[in-house]
């Protein structure tokens, strides 16, 4: 007796969910539309076609160019002194990161105070790479101990010129975090 009922109140719900919620009319391009409310018919052509109308030049004569009538900007020269945290080329060491990593461990001198009472860990470092691939604005953003950070801050000063990261084709100003590895061997 109750799944009887059970079966009739769920019919009810169900018949009373399709009348609220009948399926809307479709205008003659195939997009939704309200029922018993007129249809606009619009004669422009799609914008492949488009020829540029009076109001696609400004007041000087000149077209106006907007987002949708191209699809990549075109690489403008870099002038600003903008720092890029990402870019579309990053910045990287001569030879990749293979050599960086050896480059670090053949240049770096372990302080002797700091292999005396067992400090190691790894420093970061956070430098610009230039357009020129020039180093500047070092500055430890998570160090180990003070010997450490003078050492790792020491070597990212003496590294040689980067391969400059690149936006749209130009070298721009990129921000660069360096891990410098310490660690006691034996």
């Amino acid at each position: 007796m109750k799944t009887k009922r059970m079966i009739i109140r769920l019919f009810i719900l169900m018949v009373a969910f399709l009348c609220c919620t009948s399926a809307p009319a479709q205008n003659d391009r195939g997009t939704m539309q309200r029922k018993n409310m007129p249809t606009r018919k619009s004669n422009r052509t799609p914008n492949s076609f488009r020829t540029p109308q009076r109001q696609d030049f400004n007041q000087n004569g000149s077209e106006v160019r907007r987002h949708r009538d191209f699809q990549r900007e075109m690489p403008q020269k870099s002038n600003d002194n903008t720092v890029y945290d990402v870019t579309e080329v990053m910045p990287s060491f001569p030879g990749g990161e293979q050599n960086l990593h050896s480059w670090l461990t053949n240049n770096l001198r372990y302080p002797a105070a700091a292999a005396n009472n067992g400090i190691q860990g790894r420093v970061i470092v956070q430098c610009i790479i230039e357009k020129d691939g020039s180093i500047t604005i070092e500055k430890v953003s998570r160090g180990v101990d003070p010997l450490l950070d003078q050492e790792a801050l020491r070597l990212i000063k003496a590294m040689p010129k980067w391969n400059p990261g690149k936006q749209n084709g130009y070298a721009v100003r990129t921000k660069r975090m360096i891990i410098v590895p310490f660690k006691i061997n034996g």
